[in-house]
C-alpha cells in the first residue's frame, strides 16, 4: 500500500507548481498569486485549472487579466467563514456560501472547520494558559462572550448535520444553506 499525504496549507504553491509544469502552463506572477488566493487548493480544482488554460492558453505566459477570463473563484477561507460565523454576521456568512458554491468536499472541510471553531469557543479556557495568545485566540475570546452555551449545542447539530449531508453528497444541503440564510435575513 502507498499512502500520499495531502499537502499542508503552505505547500499549495508548490502543488500548483507541480500540476502548472505537468500540463505546461506559464504563470505570472501575479497569475500564480491569484490562483492560490481566490481557486479552493485541491488536486483536482489545481489539474482542472491548469487543463483549462493549457487549452485556453497555449504555451503563453499567463497573465493576471488573462487568468481572469477563466477562473472561477470559489476558494472558501475557513478562518474568514468562522470570522463571519463566529461574530453572527449569518447573512454575510450564508450570502458567501450560496455566492462560492463550493463542492461536497469544501463544504464537508468548511463545516468539521466551524464546528471545531464553535466548539473553541464554548470553552475558551485553554487560550488564558498560553503565554501569547494568537490574533485567532484573540477572536475566539471575542466571539465566546456572543454566544450562551444553549446556542452553540444548537448550532454545533446544526453544523454537524451540515457536515454529514456534504459527506454523502446529499443535494439538499444547498437547499438548507439558503433556507439558513433567508432565516437569518
Amino acid at each position: 500500500i502507498v499512502k500520499i499525504d495531502a499537502p499542508a496549507f503552505w505547500e499549495y504553491d508548490k502543488l500548483l507548481d507541480f500540476f502548472a509544469s505537468y500540463k505546461k502552463v506559464r504563470l505570472s506572477f501575479e497569475a500564480k498569486q491569484q490562483i492560490v488566493e481566490f481557486v479552493e487548493p485541491s488536486c483536482i480544482n489545481f489539474f482542472n485549472l491548469m487543463t483549462k488554460l493549457a487549452v485556453n492558453f497555449d504555451g503563453e505566459e499567463i497573465s493576471k487579466i488573462m487568468l481572469e477570463e477563466v477562473l472561477e473563484k470559489n476558494k472558501l477561507d475557513h478562518f474568514e467563514m468562522a470570522n463571519l460565523f463566529g461574530f453572527k454576521k449569518m447573512n454575510v456568512f450564508y450570502s458567501k456560501l450560496i455566492d462560492l458554491d463550493p463542492d461536497y468536499d469544501s463544504l464537508r472541510g468548511l463545516f468539521y472547520f466551524l464546528q471545531t471553531h464553535m466548539v473553541k469557543i464554548s470553552d475558551p479556557a485553554f487560550i488564558h494558559k498560553k503565554p501569547k495568545p494568537s490574533k485567532y485566540d484573540n477572536q475566539i475570546l471575542s466571539q465566546s462572550r456572543l454566544w450562551k452555551q444553549n446556542e452553540l449545542s444548537l448550532v454545533l447539530d446544526f453544523l454537524k448535520n451540515l457536515e454529514s449531508r456534504a459527506k454523502v453528497k446529499n443535494p439538499y444541503i444547498k437547499t438548507d444553506i439558503k433556507s439558513a440564510y433567508y432565516r437569518s435575513l
